[in-house]
């Protein structure tokens, strides 16, 4: 073969090369970036969000969202603060302003609850070139009931194929609603499923007693070495179970005089997604110092009212993220009946809650009063949170009972 050939296969080679890699290059974007792409005027975020659809010289974009506030400007103008659950099930915070002519509110989103979860259509009008649309109306309405009842059928089927051997908190399952009070709009399909879910996984009274006697023979400050927690605010689950020789339903007066002198009011890390080792151990301790003080049965370690301000002292000193932090909700709200000082922080949590309400993870989202808060938004928001493996099974569950229940 002469060197003029050689030279016109490797040229041709080459080429064939650089043909096969562009071809795999669009491949591989079609895949990645399906999403449609219009040149809008206003909130081009939405557009890679929301669902689009175009008819006639119109480009229309319908948002599910979590309403936080409408703020009136004067009386042309207002402003909805939103975060939109993207159909990648992440929440996007976003502020639509626009002249009341524009936006469009129905009565019952005036009359809003914060989180009130609302479906939003922006409309678009085609512009003089091919792919510019111009905005000409934000409509914003409840979002119906049947998106949620769908949502949580969802929800609960996929509930049931998680593995409770995954997470070493062992009464997990037992935060979830009782299968009799699902509501009738589940799926008769998932009902089945979810009672053999429940009922093979929820803890007897036994187990809670044997998990409490070991996690109580072992001392306050030789916990804070283990971040593995076994059992979570087992006195909140078991009495959800009906089980009545666990734990009291309010703690003794031998608490009235506890002074509270190291509250832990610091949060290190409030937009944290991530559990330490810290943060479990901190997280078990709350948790059993809580269990602790409501526990029927004579145990060591827990119990005394000094192990509070320990427990402030340690979580004082070595910071925590907001769960932490918020999880002491379960001692304040026992405390408060006998001390100012609980209930002066048992209104901060709430208030650096609803300060933060847009980066507030579950355990936070617990603490809002239901009065205020939409508890379809609540859950919603619970839902597309992330959260650390070991307390998933947790949050799911927490999460569908405070949705379900009437609590």
């Amino acid at each position: 073969m002469n060197k003029k050939n050689t030279y016109l296969i490797l040229l041709l080679s080459f080429f064939f090369v650089l043909l096969l890699g562009t071809g795999v290059y669009f491949l591989i974007q079609a895949k990645t970036d399906s999403s449609p792409k219009y040149n809008v005027d206003k909130y081009e975020d939405v557009t890679n969000w929301c669902d689009t659809s175009t008819n006639d010289n119109q480009l229309n974009i319908d948002c599910k969202a979590l309403l936080l506030e409408i703020r009136i400007i004067d009386e042309n103008h207002s402003c909805a603060d939103l975060q939109v659950i993207t159909k990648e099930n992440e929440l996007k915070n976003i502020s639509i302003c626009e002249n009341n002519e524009v936006i469009s509110y129905s009565n019952d989103v005036l009359a809003y609850k914060k989180l009130m979860p609302v479906d939003m259509v922006f409309t678009y009008d085609k512009g003089n070139d091919t792919n510019d649309y111009v905005l000409s109306s934000v409509s914003t309405i409840k979002l119906e009931e049947s998106y949620i009842q769908d949502i949580v059928n969802k929800d609960i089927a996929n509930l049931v194929t998680l593995d409770p051997k995954t997470t070493t908190i062992q009464n997990s399952v037992d935060f979830c609603p009782a299968p009799e009070i699902l509501p009738t709009y589940i799926s008769q399909e998932n009902k089945n499923k979810y009672t053999d879910f429940y009922n093979n996984n929820i803890l007897t009274e036994k187990e809670y007693t044997d998990l409490y006697t070991e996690e109580f023979s072992t001392a306050f400050l030789e916990n804070w070495t283990n971040p593995t927690i076994k059992i979570l605010f087992g006195c909140e689950s078991s009495s959800r179970l009906g089980y009545k020789t666990i734990c009291k339903n309010v703690i003794g007066d031998e608490y009235e005089n506890t002074e509270l002198t190291a509250l832990p009011s610091v949060v290190s890390d409030w937009n944290s997604t991530l559990n330490t080792d810290k943060d479990l151990i901190n997280l078990k301790n709350i948790s059993l110092v809580s269990d602790g003080m409501q526990y029927k049965q004579t145990h060591a370690n827990y119990y005394l009212p000094s192990i509070i301000d320990y427990l402030f002292k340690f979580i004082s000193d070595s910071g925590s993220n907001q769960i932490v932090y918020c999880s002491d909700y379960k001692i304040y709200e026992g405390l408060s009946q006998y001390n100012n000082k609980a209930k002066i922080q048992l209104e901060q949590i709430r208030t650096l809650t609803a300060t933060n309400i847009s980066t507030a993870s579950y355990m936070c989202l617990d603490t809002l009063d239901k009065k205020i808060y939409s508890k379809e938004g609540i859950y919603l928001k619970t839902l597309n949170t992330e959260d650390t493996p070991v307390l998933h099974i947790y949050n799911e569950c927490n999460n569908l009972y405070q949705f379900i229940s009437n609590e």
